[in-house]
């Protein structure tokens, strides 16, 4: 979405607990960060520090994270400068 590839690979603990590794990259967010974050016990998405900070740079806020039923893709929420809330699918590889 406007020029920023992301890849999220999910993995889930031995405890169930979901998390995932993100990796954005393209010209808009000035090359690549990776970063780590997870849907906390109140269904709040969790950030890494740097991650974090890194969105919060540019103004990007991931307001909620959506995983369809059967696993094929990911709904992710995030509020953007100028355009406002947009919803992303993320859709399953299987490669």
């Amino acid at each position: 979405m406007l020029g920023v590839k992301a890849t999220v690979r999910v993995h889930q603990t031995s405890g169930d607990q979901l998390f995932a590794n993100v990796c954005l990259s393209g010209i808009p967010i000035g090359g690549r960060m990776t970063g780590t974050g997870y849907i906390d016990d109140e269904g709040k998405v969790q950030l890494d520090a740097e991650l974090s900070k890194f969105l919060n740079r540019r103004f990007v806020e991931i307001t909620d994270i959506v995983p369809a039923w059967d696993g094929t893709h990911v709904e992710v929420r995030v509020n953007l400068p100028l355009v406002g809330t947009q919803r992303v699918t993320l859709s399953r590889s299987y490669a």
